[in-house]
């Protein structure tokens, strides 16, 4: 089963880990957080500080998780 168009790259968090429900959109100077549970809600925070904050956070976590082909 293809689970990514060619040129992706997956990565998993470990199954002890709280599950995220969101997501989140990282632009230059922006964040979008979104939920679709029970419905859609979303949060646009316009910061360039915020954003490379966020950026940083999500390098951590991407560094942190397992590569789908291990």
């Amino acid at each position: 089963r293809k689970v990514a168009r060619s040129g992706y790259e997956i990565r998993f968090f470990p199954k002890d880990t709280t599950p995220i429900a969101i997501d989140c959109i990282i632009l230059d100077t922006k964040i979008i957080l979104c939920s679709f549970r029970p419905e859609l809600n979303a949060v646009v925070i316009e910061s360039k500080n915020i954003a490379d904050g966020c950026r940083a956070i999500w390098n951590l976590a991407w560094n942190a998780a397992i590569p789908m082909n291990k």
